[in-house]
C-alpha cells in the first residue's frame, strides 16, 4: 500500500514517527543507525516516494520529525529488502520447481520409454512362450507317437518270438521225426543189404553145386 505522506503540522508528524516506531521491528545486525548527524544515502528504491520523503524531511526542521522520516524511509527499506527477498526466494522456489518438473519429466521419459521397452520384452516373452508351448505340444504328441509304435514294435516282436518258438518247436519234432525215419531206413537197408548178401552166397553156393552136377553128368554120358 502507497503511503500517504502529507502532514499537516508538526504534532500530527510525531504521533505518526512515534506509531512507526513502536510498529517498526527492532533493528538488527546489518541495519543502517538511524542518527541526525550523519548524511543518509536514499534507503528507498522508489525513486518517487524517495523523493517525497526527501522533501518531507527537507520541509521540517524539526529534529523529531527529520528522525520520523529517516525511520520512516528504513522501514520502508527494510519492507522492500524483504520483498526483494521474497522475490529471490520465489525465483528459487520457481527455478527448484523447474528443474524439479523438469526431472520429473524426464524420469517420466524415461520410465515411459523402460514401460514401452518392458511391454516389448513382455510380448516377445509372450510370443516365445507361445512358440514353446506348441513346440512342447509337438513334442508330446511325437512322444505318444513313439510310444505307441514302441508297443506296437514290442507286440509284433512278441509275436514273431512266439512263432520263431512254435517254428522252432515244429523244427525239432520234424528232425526228431527224420532221424527216427532215418533209423528206420538205415535198418532196413541193412537188413536188404544182409538179406542180398545171402542171396549171393546161396547164388554161389548153388553155381558150384551145378558145376558139380554138370560134370557129374557129363562123366556119366561118357
Amino acid at each position: 500500500r502507497d503511503l500517504d505522506l502529507s502532514a499537516t503540522g508538526p504534532t500530527t508528524a510525531g504521533q505518526t514517527a512515534t506509531s512507526f516506531a513502536t510498529a517498526s521491528p527492532p533493528p538488527t545486525a546489518g541495519q543502517r543507525p538511524t542518527t541526525q548527524q550523519q548524511p543518509q544515502q536514499p534507503l528507498v528504491q522508489d525513486e518517487g516516494l524517495t523523493l517525497k520523503l526527501l522533501q518531507r524531511e527537507q520541509n521540517y526542521t524539526n529534529a523529531e520529525d527529520a528522525r520520523f522520516f529517516g525511520e520512516v524511509a528504513e522501514y520502508i527499506d527494510l519492507l522492500q529488502l524483504d520483498v526483494a527477498r521474497n522475490k529471490k526466494y520465489r525465483t528459487d522456489a520457481e527455478e527448484r520447481e523447474r528443474v524439479v518438473t523438469k526431472g520429473f519429466m524426464e524420469r517420466e521419459m524415461r520410465y515411459a520409454q523402460e514401460i514401452r521397452e518392458l511391454e516389448g520384452l513382455l510380448a516377445k516373452a509372450k510370443a516365445e512362450k507361445d512358440e514353446l508351448l506348441h513346440d512342447t505340444s509337438y513334442l508330446q504328441n511325437e512322444i505318444e507317437r513313439v510310444r505307441e509304435e514302441k508297443a506296437k514294435t514290442v507286440s509284433d516282436r512278441m509275436k514273431l518270438e512266439e512263432i520263431a518258438r512254435a517254428s522252432a518247436d515244429r523244427l525239432r519234432c520234424d528232425i526228431r521225426d527224420a532221424l527216427t525215419v532215418k533209423a528206420d531206413l538205415e535198418t532196413q537197408i541193412y537188413k536188404v543189404k544182409r538179406r542180398q548178401q545171402e542171396q549171393e552166397e546161396e547164388n554161389a553156393r548153388l553155381r558150384t553145386y551145378l558145376g558139380k552136377c554138370k560134370d557129374d553128368l557129363d562123366r556119366a554120358l561118357r
